[in-house]
């Protein structure tokens, strides 16, 4: 039983360690816009925001510390570190599940602990813990993770259906969170055929309800994008830059999100970029370096599908924010 709780709580500890800082922080940048102005602020208030999750949370933490940022860095950081746990949990059941148990279910515990601790602690996360707004990327990051966990604490459990339901509760939960979470119910079932079953066929016979009701969650995402605009909020800027302009700068900041992943040195918080200041060759190299990935993924899902799904799941995770819907901010490293 002590073994059984030594990785979680070195995950934690490593976790708290490395964000342990973020505490003295003040507000900054959207922090100034929302927190501040809270008791008065309609996006608050109004039930029908665009992210109405990340503002309940955000009054809460109003609620219990006022202008005090500490209570709003706790949050984010217990957000971040059980998104952390709940990876651990889902990297440890995937290796020792049936596609992977022969080769990988002897050191499975320790395998997700380690592939747990790197994520919580690399510094690509630094904006998404001490940058108190961008919770709503940890907030979604968790709650996509949750309910791939909870379909796969469901698929050989005898409380199935409490499992299923608790799926798709973490998936509207996420769709209240950020537009994001749109990915969800995509990269569940993709994982769903890679890992537990032996076709789409067993799939759909199987688990249709689940997806089914999975599928629905979308309807609130739409129902508060329309709010959201009803409301003046933000749409995607399609009167700033052409969907296909957008998509082409992406291929240089998808490149150097690679290079922060493997190498993070000389992170930045507003890159400020601006797509006519993008040069055509910052474009091309980024094309020739995420156009093989890509086609590389595509191949993999029919070749070898569990190395393919790992390159399924970074490019359906960019797809909302890094393809053809522009976005204000063209690159930000918390995606």
């Amino acid at each position: 039983m002590k073994r059984a709780w030594f990785c979680p709580l070195l995950i934690l500890a490593a976790t708290a360690l490395a964000y342990s800082n973020s505490f003295s922080g003040p507000f900054i940048f959207d922090d100034l816009t929302w927190i501040p102005k809270i008791p008065e602020n309609p996006h608050i208030r109004h039930p029908g925001t665009g992210r109405p999750l990340v503002c309940l949370t955000l009054a809460l933490n109003y609620a219990l510390s006022g202008l005090e940022p500490w209570s709003y860095h706790f949050f984010n950081l217990a957000i971040h570190a059980s998104a952390a746990l709940v990876l651990f949990a889902i990297v440890r059941r995937t290796l020792e599940g049936p596609r992977l148990r022969q080769r990988f279910s002897a050191h499975a515990n320790g395998l997700a602990a380690a592939v747990a601790m790197l994520w919580a602690v690399h510094p690509l996360q630094s904006e998404s813990v001490s940058y108190i707004i961008q919770r709503a990327e940890s907030l979604t990051g968790l709650f996509l993770l949750l309910t791939l966990y909870c379909v796969i604490r469901g698929h050989d459990s005898p409380r199935r259906s409490w499992w299923y339901t608790a799926a798709v509760l973490s998936c509207a939960l996420g769709m209240g969170s950020k537009e994001g979470m749109v990915i969800a119910p995509i990269i569940t079932l993709l994982y769903d055929r890679i890992f537990l079953a032996g076709s789409w066929l067993e799939v759909w016979n199987r688990r249709s309800g689940l997806y089914l009701a999975l599928g629905t969650t979308w309807l609130i995402l739409i129902a508060l994008v329309v709010v959201n605009r009803a409301l003046g909020g933000y749409l995607p800027g399609f009167t700033v830059i052409s969907p296909w302009r957008y998509a082409q700068n992406q291929f240089g900041a998808i490149a150097h999100y690679l290079r922060l992943a493997f190498w993070p040195d000389t992170l930045c918080l507003d890159y400020g970029w601006q797509a006519s200041s993008v040069p055509k060759s910052w474009i091309l190299a980024g094309a020739m370096i995420v156009s093989p990935l890509l086609l590389a993924t595509v191949w993999t899902l029919e070749r070898a599908p569990t190395l393919g799904f790992l390159g399924a799941w970074f490019f359906l995770t960019l797809a909302p924010s890094s393809s053809v819907v522009p976005i204000q901010d063209m690159v930000a490293e918390r995606r």
